[in-house]
């Protein structure tokens, strides 16, 4: 109500203005004025939100935006036509550039607002692996973010211009307009391409300055993306691996008498920053064990994909650029030992539910060659008829679908008394750019992004699930852990975190036995392989497993025993030691 209060505020504002400074002008000019200033101010503000970011302000500068333009056209005065040819080849080329500008103009802040620029390794890795499953979803930010606004902007003005060269064309007559106290002309030929390619030579050439100002925001992250792919293909041999890597079948894993259940719920990109916004995760953490501040991303840790093989292998996600994930790929990390291996060779019955397509960056067949034999994602269910059509959206299902799924699953998985279970679930509804709004979820009308609300309704209904596992007569013996995959810096912007704060993914476990010696720690998504195991009642000898140490135990972490720096460029570094979980070989290479 308040933008729209401004809006007419502003719009009154200029249409006094106008008639003001042109009460001597003809009828025709204070009713062209009058008629053009609140559509031009309306489509600038609701329809573009040009300098939307600016808040409320935004409405007065496209008010005078386009005061000055009317201002401007109407300084129109008339000379001779010219007879001159024109070259329709420019007029072809000015068109087409410009379109392919304004588009990037549109791209390149989206990119930066939406994508973790900083983190060149996940950027490398999305484009390079297969992206198998996500094309409606790819599709559906590029139409929204780029290809809509660049259409709306591009279309209206290409049509103001043929009108406007119609016009010139149809006077005969050279149309000049005053600027300060120079003359520009719009020059009236043999036919209407004279007038039309000096608007799009003047449209290429606002559209090349619109460019310039926005493309230097990209310089510095391509450039780092660069330098990581050309350092790709570099290998040496790793102190961090030779010196702290725990082969999990190197030391005493030992399962008590009762083997725990497990259910691993791991949430897109759910930080500890949204405290704001999580009322219910907030009070699981006080109820349960929690570990504060929280997860820190370390260097290839900082994806979704990367997230999962680090927590539950221990080791970060460092394949090579280039590699094509399909289901015929042997190497992806098949000498990892994982947790769902630990737990496949103590017969426990494990399933992933997914909401999405699991071909993407070959997550079925990573998990698939670690232990979990069943998986089930989006064609999966689909495919078994246990999702309507009226229940899909561009990625796959939403969240509230997922957990009546995962219900079902675990009502099969309870039927078979005599085995334990794991049961692993990623949600998704928090995914960038804004998140999705499951069906049942309030939508706040007070914020400008959507992102708060969804936040609000996933906590909800991973509380209301919890509430539900609770009152099964099998939670006693079983251990929950929820875990926010990793941090995403492009959402401080749409919350209004300040820049400078460090950001932590969340990490919440329920049911637990054991209390750990202290909660505050510095860890990563490494450390969680040891301490989910922990947690479920697991006697690891020296509590430490692959990259990762149990934080149920008195043992440093990586994070605790160096700057994070530090360690970020060890994991960054391709290694031969890191070859061997990929190809197999010696460990060692001298």
């Amino acid at each position: 109500m308040l933008v729209h209060l401004h809006y007419i505020v502003a719009t009154l504002v200029c249409e006094i203005l106008f008639v003001i400074l042109h009460r001597k002008s003809s009828n025709v000019k204070q009713l062209f004025g009058l008629i053009t200033i609140p559509g031009a101010i309306y489509f600038l503000t609701y329809r573009l939100s040009f300098l939307g970011f600016l808040g409320f302000i935004h409405i007065y500068i496209n008010s005078l935006l386009v005061l000055l333009l009317l201002l401007f056209l109407c300084t129109v005065s008339f000379e001779p036509r010219e007879l001159s040819k024109t070259k329709k080849l420019w007029i072809f080329i000015c068109a087409i550039g410009s379109f392919f500008l304004v588009l990037l103009a549109y791209a390149v802040p989206w990119c930066v607002r939406a994508f973790p620029l900083e983190n060149s390794e996940a950027i490398l890795f999305t484009l390079f692996q297969n992206n198998v499953g996500t094309e409606g979803f790819v599709w559906n930010m590029i139409w929204d973010n780029i290809l809509s606004p660049t259409l709306s902007v591009y279309v209206p003005v290409c049509f103001f211009f043929l009108i406007l060269s119609l016009l010139v064309y149809k006077s005969q007559k050279t149309w000049c307009f005053l600027f300060i106290r120079y003359k520009i002309r719009l020059r009236s030929g043999k036919d209407v391409w004279k007038t039309l390619g000096q608007l799009f030579s003047l449209l290429f050439v606002v559209s090349l300055i619109v460019f310039c100002a926005v493309v230097p925001k990209l310089i510095l992250p391509l450039v780092n993306i660069c330098n990581v792919y050309l350092d790709s293909n570099k290998k040496y041999n790793s102190e961090l691996y030779l010196n702290e890597y725990v082969f999990p079948d190197s030391v005493s894993i030992t399962f008590p008498q009762k083997k725990k259940n497990l259910i691993y719920v791991m949430m897109e990109s759910m930080e500890v920053n949204f405290k704001d916004f999580i009322p219910e995760i907030n009070q699981m953490s006080i109820d349960n064990i929690s570990f504060l501040p929280g997860g820190v991303d370390v260097a290839m840790t900082g994806w979704t994909m990367a997230a999962q093989v680090a927590k539950l292998c221990a080791i970060p996600l460092n394949l090579p650029y280039g590699l094509e994930n399909s289901d015929e790929i042997y190497s992806f990390l098949p000498n990892a030992k994982c947790l769902t291996d630990v737990l496949a060779e103590n017969e426990y019955n494990q399933v992933y539910v997914h909401g999405s397509d699991g071909s993407f960056s070959s997550k079925r067949f990573f998990l698939n060659q670690h232990g979990v034999r069943e998986f089930h994602d989006f064609p999966f269910y689909k495919k078994n008829k246990l999702v309507s059509e009226k229940k899909e959206i561009f990625w796959g299902i939403t969240d509230k679908t997922l957990y009546d799924l995962v219900k079902k699953e675990l009502d099969k998985l309870t039927k078979d008394t005599a085995k334990p279970f794991a049961l692993y679930m990623m949600t998704v509804d928090t995914h960038f750019p804004d998140g999705y709004l499951s069906d049942g979820c309030a939508l706040s009308k007070q914020e400008s992004s959507q992102f708060p609300s969804v936040l609000r309704c996933s906590s909800k209904m991973l509380h209301s699930f919890l509430q539900w596992v609770k009152e099964q007569n099998w939670y006693d013996n079983t251990v929950i852990v929820v875990v926010g995959d990793h941090t995403w810096s492009t959402f401080t912007d749409l919350l209004n975190i300040p820049k400078k704060d460090p950001l932590y993914w969340i990490n919440v476990f329920v049911n637990v036995r054991k209390s750990p010696p202290k909660l505050n720690r510095d860890f990563s998504s490494l450390d969680m392989f040891p301490t989910v195991l922990d947690a479920m009642g697991v006697e690891l000898e020296g509590r430490r497993l692959g990259l990762g140490t149990s934080l149920f135990s008195e043992e440093n972490t990586l994070l605790e025993k160096m700057p994070k720096k530090e360690l970020d460029s060890m994991l960054k570094t391709n290694s031969f030691q890191y070859d061997y979980f990929m190809q197999g070989g010696s460990f060692k290479r001298e």
